[in-house]
């Protein structure tokens, strides 16, 4: 299945877990009361990083440095299209997203799919 990843914040990836095969059991065991799909269940798998799965520790970890590698990327386009922007509540990605004809070319590939929720 693809993967799309959406930016948020200061570029943390909103990951929808339900769609990474290997954190299916861990999502279940270690986050049951968090929904699919929203980036609660992935910083969930975060702060149980050790007593995941090592498919799914890796995969959460393969995330990650996406989500470092998405920040240094864009961060002129944040600088440019969204510095007055706050960073709480996924307002940066949002706004990225919005003025996605104007990314530059490295950061575009980050919003490749459809806007954040």
């Amino acid at each position: 299945m693809r993967l799309i990843l959406y930016v948020f914040l200061a570029l943390q990836l909103t990951i929808p877990v339900h769609a990474i095969q290997s954190c299916d059991e861990d999502a279940k065991k270690f986050c049951p009361k968090v929904k699919e799909g929203q980036r609660r269940e992935f910083k969930c798998l975060q702060k149980n990083l050790e007593k995941l799965s090592a498919t799914c520790k890796t995969e959460v970890e393969t995330l990650l440095s996406k989500q470092k590698n998405a920040l240094e990327v864009c961060a002129s386009d944040i600088e440019k299209l969204c510095k007055d922007v706050p960073e709480k509540g996924g307002k940066v990605g949002k706004c990225l997203f919005k003025n996605k004809e104007k990314l530059s070319a490295k950061c575009l590939p980050y919003f490749s799919g459809s806007e954040p929720k």
